[in-house]
C-alpha cells in the first residue's frame, strides 16, 4: 500500500488507511455500481475493500475493474526472412533491447526530494550487433534516473524544462562520448597485438527514453525508434452509437536523413547522401536548422549515409564502407570520427499530460512503423492508435493481461494485414504499451503535500 497515499478521480477518492490490513477507503458516486454488498456505510457512503495491491478495484461481482495508476506491457519479435515456407531468423539474437521487463517493477522509483514517483521506460534498436543497445540501455537508464533525482523539479516552470532538456541532452552526448572513446581504444589495443583474435565490432543503436513525472512525459530521442502518446477522444459516426478513441497528441520525430538538423549535420560534415542503389542524391538546398526549423526534407526521405574515409579512420582500421539509414544514433564509431557526419543529439520534448481523459503511449522500434501500410508518419500514428483502440474495446478494464495481448499482436505482422504490408522479411521489433487511467497523475500531488 506505500506505493499510493491518495488517488483521485472524477468518480472517486482513495486513502490509505491501513498499512497492515491493506485496507481501502473507496467512496464512489454511485455506490451500488461497484462494490460488495454488505460493505455499504450509508450515512457516509464509503467502503473497505480488501484487496492484494493498490492497483486493483474490484465490483460487486468480485470482477476486476478499471486499474488505479499506470499499466503497461511491452512484447518482441525477432526479425526473420521467409525462406522455402520456414523462417530464418536475420541475427542471432534480436537486436532491440528494452528496460525494464515485463513483471518487472525496477522502472519506477520515489523521487529522494520530493516523493513524486519517476517512471521510465527505455527503448534501444542495435545495427551492426547487439553491445551497444544492451550497453546504452543499461547507462541511460541510470544516468536519467539521476538527472531526476538531483533536483526537485517543477515543470510549470519554463526555466526548469529548459535546464532539465540541457541536462538530458548533455547526458546523451557524454554516454555516446563514453562508448566512443571506449571503441577507440578496442581498435588501439587489437591494432597492437597485431590485429590478433577477434576485430571490434563498430555498432550502434538508437536510444529513446521516456519518463513519466509529476503528470508530464519527457521524451529523449535519438535515431528513428518513435513514441507516440494518445488521448481519448469521442468519436461520433453518422447514425451509429458514440465511441471513443485514443487520438494521437504527441509523436517524436523520426531522426532519419531527413531530419532538419540532422541533414544539416551530415552535409556540414562531408556526409553523402544514397539512393537505395547506392547512387548518390541530388540534395536539396539545405538549410541551417536554426533558420529551418523543425521541417523535415522530403527529398531525402528513403536515402542512407556514406562517411568518407580519413587518416584516423584509416589509422584504427575502421570499416568505412557501412552506410546508415539514419540521421541521429549512439555508437557508430566510423561516423562519430571528427568531423562527425552522424550526430547524437537527442530531441527533448516536455509534454503535458490531460488528466481528464485517458491515455496511451506507444514506444516502438522501426520495425513497427516501415512494415505499416502507410507511409506518412502523421497517418501512421492515427492508423495505429486507432487499432489499439478497437482492440481495447468498450471494456473499462484495461488490465496488464489485455495490454500484453495487443503489445504480442502489434509485433506479430506478418498476418495482421490490418496494419502490415505482407513482406518477405520482417526486421526486429519491440512495442511498449503505457496506459495511464484519467486522474493517475494526481497521486503525484499528494505525495508531496
Amino acid at each position: 500500500m506505500t506505493a499510493i497515499d491518495t488517488y483521485n478521480t472524477n468518480l472517486f477518492h482513495i486513502q490509505k488507511l491501513n498499512d497492515e490490513e491493506e485496507l481501502t477507503k473507496i467512496k464512489y458516486g454511485d455506490s451500488n455500481k461497484f462494490l460488495p454488498k454488505g460493505l455499504n456505510d450509508t450515512k457516509n457512503k464509503s467502503y473497505l475493500v480488501k484487496s492484494d495491491s493498490t492497483a486493483t478495484l474490484f465490483n460487486k461481482d468480485y470482477e476486476l475493474v478499471q486499474p488505479i495508476g499506470i499499466v503497461w506491457s511491452v512484447t518482441s519479435q525477432q526479425g526473420y526472412r521467409k525462406k522455402n515456407g520456414e523462417k530464418v531468423n536475420l541475427h542471432e539474437q534480436c537486436e532491440d533491447f528494452h528496460w525494464p521487463a515485463r513483471n518487472d517493477h525496477a522502472f519506477e522509483r520515489t523521487h529522494p526530494i520530493n516523493g513524486k514517483s519517476i517512471k521510465m521506460y527505455v527503448l534501444a534498436d542495435g545495427h551492426g550487433g547487439h553491445e551497444a543497445p544492451q550497453i546504452f540501455l543499461a547507462r541511460a537508464s541510470a544516468s536519467c534516473f539521476k538527472v531526476m533525482e538531483d533536483k526537485n523539479w517543477n515543470l510549470s516552470n519554463q526555466d526548469h524544462q529548459n535546464e532539465l532538456k540541457k541536462l538530458l541532452t548533455n547526458t546523451y552526448i557524454a554516454l555516446d562520448k563514453q562508448f566512443c572513446m571506449e571503441k577507440i581504444q578496442e581498435y588501439e589495443e587489437y591494432n597492437k597485438n597485431g590485429k590478433q583474435g577477434k576485430k571490434p565490432l563498430d555498432d550502434g543503436c538508437t536510444l529513446i527514453v521516456n519518463i513519466i513525472y509529476d503528470g508530464y512525459l519527457i521524451n529523449v530521442n535519438t535515431g528513428d525508434s518513435r513514441t507516440v502518446m494518445g488521448a481519448k477522444k469521442e468519436k461520433t459516426h453518422f447514425l451509429q452509437k458514440k465511441t471513443y478513441e485514443f487520438s494521437p497528441v504527441f509523436s517524436s520525430l523520426d531522426q532519419s536523413p531527413d531530419h532538419p538538423e540532422k541533414a544539416y549535420n551530415i552535409v556540414n560534415n562531408g556526409g553523402i547522401f544514397l539512393s537505395a542503389g547506392g547512387i548518390p542524391r541530388k540534395r536539396p538546398n539545405i538549410q541551417p536548422f536554426e533558420k529551418r526549423g523543425m521541417v523535415t526534407y522530403p527529398e531525402l526521405v528513403g536515402t542512407r549515409i556514406y562517411r568518407p574515409s580519413n587518416k584516423r579512420i584509416e589509422e584504427l582500421g575502421i570499416n568505412h564502407l557501412l552506410t546508415l539509414n539514419m540521421g541521429g544514433s549512439m555508437g557508430d564509431l566510423v561516423f562519430k570520427i571528427e568531423p562527425a557526419v552522424i550526430s547524437c543529439r537527442p530531441d527533448v520534448s516536455i509534454i503535458k499530460i490531460d488528466s481528464s481523459v485517458d491515455n496511451m503511449i506507444l514506444i516502438a522500434s522501426d520495425g513497427i512503423w516501415d512494415h505499416l501500410n502507410w507511409q506518412d508518419p502523421e497517418k501512421q500514428n492515427e492508423k495505429i492508435m486507432s487499432y489499439i483502440s478497437k482492440q481495447l474495446g468498450d471494456n473499462a478494464e484495461v488490465s496488464e493481461e489485455l495490454l500484453n495481448k495487443i503489445s504480442s499482436k502489434l509485433v506479430m505482422r506478418e498476418n495482421n494485414l490490418d496494419l502490415y504490408e505482407s513482406r518477405q522479411r520482417y526486421d526486429d521489433c519491440t512495442a511498449f504499451l503505457v496506459f495511464i487511467p484519467a486522474g493517475s497523475e494526481k497521486e503525484n500531488l499528494e505525495a508531496s503535500s
